[in-house]
């Protein structure tokens, strides 16, 4: 596996420094929206974790196969919101992200650079439409990475104020 690679599966790993920091955060402001209309802290962790884990559950398994069908977002996300209020602590879904988001770095490390780089259909789609590249399952983890990114700078900002 080329540095590079392996450089992208090793950042989308390093979430999980940043999601363990999230242990001091204060009960209440965890569970509190981080704007109107939108969700808290622990509803954007559990809606990471969901994703984390359907990409190791469904992505690899059929990006391996060639073909990627991601589900209705907004119903995929709903599921992720229940959690978050299904009476699970902060310190156990802050472990459980963690342990998902680690389990499924150690799968991508486990696949060779050629199941990684392999074009793959995804939701019928050859190409990327925002970017216009071919669709690989190592494209599709460095779209994680910015949805990461995003969903980061949204808590960082809530929890500045």
């Amino acid at each position: 596996m080329t540095q590079n690679v392996q450089a992208v599966i090793q950042q989308f790993g390093e979430l999980t420094h940043w999601i363990q920091s999230l242990l001091v955060m204060n009960d209440e402001k965890w569970r509190m929206p981080i704007k109107e209309g939108k969700w808290s802290p622990s509803e954007v962790i559990a809606h990471l974790q969901g994703w984390d884990q359907y990409m190791k559950d469904y992505v690899i398994p059929a990006a391996l196969k060639g073909e990627v069908v991601f589900p209705e977002h907004n119903e995929f996300n709903a599921k992720s919101s229940k959690h978050a209020f299904s009476g699970i602590s902060k310190t156990n879904m802050i472990e459980e992200v963690i342990q998902t988001r680690v389990t499924l770095v150690k799968e991508l490390l486990c696949l060779s650079e050629q199941d990684l780089q392999k074009n793959i259909t995804v939701n019928g789609y050859t190409n990327c439409p925002n970017t216009n590249k071919p669709f690989t399952l190592l494209h599709l983890v460095t779209e994680f990475i910015e949805h990461d990114q995003h969903h980061k700078r949204q808590i960082d900002q809530y929890v500045s104020v």
